[in-house]
């Protein structure tokens, strides 16, 4: 069977998915509404996807823009994107420039108050996608007052878009992948979880967004993921960050089942960073930064993975012996931590002593076996 061609499919839209005005109530009109504007979209999504576009007049194109662009609506609007941005990638610069802009203009060159988080996931595929010479630092200057989508400047601007979502569906916007892997590609993706994300942990709770705690949980899992730079993990672990974490974990069981796995996903992601760890001032730092306050000794409790003891057995023993001594210290005080943290700190410690990096090695020289021996007495 011979596949329709792109005037044939333009022409049903016209004929089939034309508004009715028979029904009466409010109610089903919004609804008839809806359901053509998705019919409109989906037809011109084929017309896109089975790749009848690029045999298109420029005619044909731009009816096919100016009918996504006419049923841009609400929740309809990620879609639209979604076939916008397989069809620019079809298309060259001239008829970008030619046939795509004009009609999308008064869309995408606006301030950057005018934008949403899908114009926006749209505008940084085309700079990071074929048309990048098109979508370039002119642009960014006159509508974001920055030289390019991701320079820091921008990136408060663009955890607000992220923390704006209003429903947890909202979470899975496809954004949120996409600017991590491009922060990432440019080693940005940490200062701008530290500067622009973290913050947000310290707004108060009546300030803060609908969603804030699950956008940072899955922020923190998808950057633990991708982390290539591990010396990095002690700064992920921002005290505001453990603060939060340690605070959570400890109350988890008040959540429901979906949020404590996400909770515990972070867990996990931060677990499988400790073998690709090979720097030892890293390891020790990451250490510290979930053991000493605000993080707690007892978080190895409350995550049920012994993120502390995981970390000891890679330990080397210069670091074991300066945690051992930082324990010994935050035991016998009194005015630091709780009994309960005192407790388990003791708990650790005895751990420490018996890990084999600081038991005395059975080759190792009589001054080594003392040297051991003399310190595990001392503690």
């Amino acid at each position: 069977m011979e596949c329709p061609a792109v005037t044939e499919l333009l022409g049903l839209i016209k004929s089939e998915l034309t508004d009715s005005e028979q029904a009466e109530k409010e109610d089903e009109k919004q609804k008839i509404h809806l359901e053509l504007r998705i019919g409109k979209i989906l037809v011109c999504g084929a017309i896109i996807k089975s790749g009848l576009i690029d045999s298109a007049t420029e005619q044909e194109l731009q009816s096919v823009l100016k009918t996504l662009k006419k049923n841009m609506h609400e929740m309809l609007t990620p879609l639209v994107y979604a076939f916008l941005n397989e069809l620019v990638n079809r298309l060259d610069a001239a008829t970008f420039s030619k046939v795509f802009w004009p009609v999308f203009e008064a869309v995408l060159n606006v301030p950057k108050e005018s934008h949403t988080i899908d114009s926006v996931f749209f505008l940084l595929q085309l700079s990071t996608g074929r048309h990048k010479k098109l979508i370039n630092s002119k642009y960014f200057e006159r509508n974001f007052g920055v030289p390019k989508l991701l320079h820091e400047d921008n990136f408060d601007f663009l955890a607000k878009l992220l923390f704006g979502v209003g429903t947890t569906i909202g979470i899975n916007h496809p954004f949120y992948e996409c600017l991590l892997e491009q922060l990432s590609k440019k080693n940005a993706m940490v200062p701008f979880w530290c500067n622009s994300i973290v913050p947000v942990l310290e707004q108060e709770t009546e300030d803060k967004p609908k969603h804030r705690n699950l956008i940072v949980l899955r922020m923190a899992i998808s950057m633990l993921g991708r982390m290539e730079d591990y010396t990095l993990v002690p700064e992920v672990l921002h005290p505001t960050f453990v603060k939060f974490l340690v605070n959570d974990l400890k109350n988890r069981s008040k959540y429901s089942e979906d949020v404590r796995n996400l909770y515990q996903e972070v867990c996990t992601a931060l677990l499988a960073c400790y073998p690709k760890m090979q720097d030892e001032g890293a390891r020790l730092a990451t250490f510290r930064r979930l053991m000493n306050a605000p993080g707690s000794v007892l978080i190895d409790k409350y995550a049920n993975c012994k993120l502390l003891q995981n970390l000891l057995v890679l330990l080397s023993a210069d670091s074991l012996r300066t945690v051992a001594n930082e324990l010994q210290t935050f035991i016998l005080d009194e005015t630091t931590g709780t009994s309960a943290e005192r407790s388990y700190a003791a708990q650790v410690l005895q751990r420490i002593l018996s890990l084999r990096q600081l038991t005395p090695a059975t080759n190792g020289t009589t001054n080594d076996k003392e040297h051991v021996e003399k310190w595990h007495q001392e503690l």
